[in-house]
């Protein structure tokens, strides 16, 4: 049986097309999974612009009024929402499916990519497919990958660049410039990831290769973001400056909350890392400070075996008799022996091109969790180096993996406190470890946390007539829905995907914006007067790309609320017939505007 498992194990590994057909089947059950909402902005400025695209409802936030977000992410979700329409497949389900499969397949990219790299930076199978079995374990990146968020697009294409890019000595092939495009296209839809890849181009690309990629880079930037967003904002623009210039000119994104300069290295990375933070930065170590022996693959070092700088040494303090020819050839020999010391230049360059990366992010005051989405495929290289490094090889495993094995030659002070590890516990118990930390939290995450928005979208479509076309007549029976929630607290049209008008609260940051929509702090300053006068207020609301004004004339069908408000209004909705028809659990840690349930209430 076990041979049988490693036969086939093999055969993925050797046929890649296969391992990707696995991969892809793996984050299709992950994209299943994932019941739960994590940020708005996986539904706001994706799914919910794709639907306007193609169906022509939708609402677009102050983000696309100031044209700080490329349409890349949400026209590459909306080319597959199209093709779906155009095979017949208008259902809520089918539309939710055409804003998941392009991530489901980019998170599979990713993780064949990350095999990739690994096995590049390391020249170390056993390495690639430790790193792969950490990533499809992590509880941060099953929980975020294939959600329809514009830092998974960014992730992809990030770990996609790398596992192509061309490292020192390496030619510049054809695959180079593929990796110069999707490091563009990362850009493109994430701008603050030209920190990642402008270091990773001064540390790693001589002067010729610099002018061709910068070319390239500049020219993709330029006509794709022009082309692409002209035809999405009807004008001359360039989101990468605008991103720029509102985020870090104005500073507009503190207005979403602020972090200490080093929260991301205190509890960030400790977060969406849990218990693989340690093994991350004990491999760190090991590429900054520990020496292996044997030669690098991809042409980083070369393929000749070199000799320890101890035994170098040692031999040079043994020969005092030598002649000086004698001693002019152990100095070249001890200086060649630390040249072929092997200490990952490839996986090393790319740690500091993270490590840009991490600083860049670490200086705006704005912190969130997501944006530390795309450094955890180099974390769970770095994990799988330090779990090689701890358990080295064992004699029935073949010469190819044992490159990472501890040698009695090597430096006693980088590779015995590593070594020594392996005799606290034994892999096995390292990997069920991380099973049991990793996988009941992304289970939590996926199935119980902030569950209710999609549960109360998916009730509410149900209820609703079907939209199966991009125009309609406008019918007096619509029904209208007020979400009485936070701001953007649960998706809308992209989800509903039905004939109704929607009202709900909004919460601008942006002075020079002028809000389309009710306010949020006017509502929960005093709930139950803002209902009783809400039948003289009327806001424009953006249902697509023509702003109307839908009265509020009369009380809506429906009514979305967390249970916490209930005893506010709750002689309002007894007064208006209003009865409870759906209650959904939402968290078991509710905030100051949220609760532990979604309630929906219908007017009768």
């Amino acid at each position: 049986m076990n041979v049988s498992l490693t036969k086939f194990f093999l055969k993925l590994e050797s046929e890649r097309s296969w391992l990707f057909i696995v991969l892809v089947l793996w984050r299709c059950l992950n994209a299943c999974l994932v019941q739960t909402q994590f940020v708005p902005d996986e539904y706001w400025q994706g799914p919910e612009v794709a639907h306007l695209l193609v169906y022509g409802t939708g609402h677009l936030t102050w983000e696309w009024d100031l044209a700080i977000r490329s349409a890349l992410h949400p026209g590459f979700l909306a080319a597959f929402t199209f093709f779906f329409r155009l095979c017949g497949l208008h259902s809520q389900t089918a539309v939710l499916w055409s804003y998941s499969l392009p991530h489901v397949l980019l998170a599979a990219i990713g993780d064949i990519s990350l095999f990739t790299f690994a096995l590049k930076c390391s020249d170390s199978r056993r390495v690639a497919r430790f790193a792969l079995f950490i990533q499809l374990l992590s509880w941060f990146h099953t929980y975020t990958c294939t959600r329809t968020l514009s830092n998974s697009f960014e992730t992809a294409l990030l770990i996609f660049a790398l596992a192509h890019w061309p490292f020192p000595t390496s030619p510049l092939s054809c695959w180079a410039y593929v990796s110069f495009t999707a490091a563009s296209l990362a850009v493109i839809v994430r701008p603050p990831c030209i920190v990642f890849f402008g270091a990773l181009s001064l540390l790693t690309l001589s002067p010729t290769k610099l002018l061709r990629a910068v070319s390239l880079g500049l020219l993709l930037l330029v006509t794709t973001s022009l082309a692409l967003d002209y035809w999405f904002y009807n004008r001359l623009t360039l989101p990468l400056l605008n991103f720029f210039h509102q985020n870090i000119v104005l500073n507009i994104a503190s207005a979403y909350g602020t972090h200490p300069a080093l929260w991301y290295l205190s509890g960030g990375l400790p977060t969406v890392l849990l218990t693989l933070f340690p093994l991350s930065l004990l491999g760190v170590w090991v590429v900054v400070v520990v020496r292996t022996r044997g030669p690098v693959k991809g042409g980083d070092v070369g393929n000749v075996r070199g000799t320890s700088t101890t035994t170098a040494i040692r031999g040079m303090n043994t020969t005092a008799t030598a002649t000086a020819t004698s001693t002019s050839s152990a100095t070249s020999s001890v200086k060649s022996s630390i040249s072929r010391q092997s200490h990952y230049p490839t996986l090393k360059l790319a740690l500091l091109a993270g490590l840009a990366y991490l600083v860049a992010l670490s200086v705006s005051p704005h912190k969130e969790l997501r944006f530390l989405q795309p450094l955890l495929p180099l974390a769970h290289i770095l994990s799988a180096l330090a779990l090689t490094r701890i358990f080295p090889v064992s004699k029935g495993e073949t010469s190819f993996d044992k490159q990472l094995n501890y040698h009695s030659d090597s430096s006693p002070r980088s590779s015995k406190p590593l070594t020594s590890l392996a005799r606290v516990c034994s892999l096995p118990t390292i990997l069920l470890f991380l099973a049991i930390t990793h996988v009941p939290v992304a289970l939590y995450t996926c199935l119980v946390h902030n569950r209710s928005p999609l549960d109360t979208v998916n009730y509410l479509s149900a209820r609703l007539p079907p939209l199966f076309s991009s125009t309609r007549e406008d019918d007096v029976s619509t029904p209208h829905i007020l979400f009485l929630t936070p701001c953007h607290a649960t998706p809308l049209h992209s989800h509903l995907h039905a004939r109704v008008t929607t009202t709900f609260l909004h919460c601008e940051t942006v002075p020079s914006h002028t809000s389309l929509g009710p306010d949020a702090n006017e509502f929960y300053a005093d709930p139950l007067l803002w209902l009783q006068t809400m039948p003289e207020r009327t806001w424009q609301q953006q249902s697509n790309k023509l702003i109307t004004s839908p009265p509020l004339s009369s009380p809506p069908q429906f009514i979305v609320l967390f249970d916490s408000l209930v005893p506010t209004i709750e002689t309002w909705l007894v007064t208006q017939r209003y009865e409870l028809v759906a209650r959904f659990f939402h968290t078991h840690f509710p905030e100051s505007r949220t609760g532990a349930y979604m309630l929906v209430y219908e007017r009768m």
